[in-house]
């Protein structure tokens, strides 16, 4: 097995390819409450690809599991946990 010995740094996506983000990775297999809106979770918390498709993951799963939607409260808990796993708060 073999490392880089570099490190690469991106930039954090802007507010609109959050946004895009979210959309593109929204699950189809269950729905979103009405009250979540995606523009502000893009507006509202800066988080990379890789945290808006780790907080979509765990929730369709939770939405499976519970045999419901994907709920806002489950979303803001999962956007805490990546907050948490970055070292920053809500």
């Amino acid at each position: 097995m073999r490392r880089f010995q570099s490190v690469i740094n991106f930039t954090m996506p802007t507010a609109t390819e959050r946004l895009q983000l979210w959309q593109q990775t929204k699950p189809q297999i269950v729905s979103l409450t009405d009250d979540i809106a995606l523009g502000e979770l893009a507006e509202k918390y800066e988080l990379s690809g890789a945290s808006i498709l780790n907080i979509l993951h765990v929730s369709t799963i939770r939405a499976l599991e519970s045999g419901g939607p994907i709920t806002k409260p489950m979303l803001l808990e999962e956007i805490g946990k990546e907050f948490f796993k970055e070292n920053k708060t809500l």
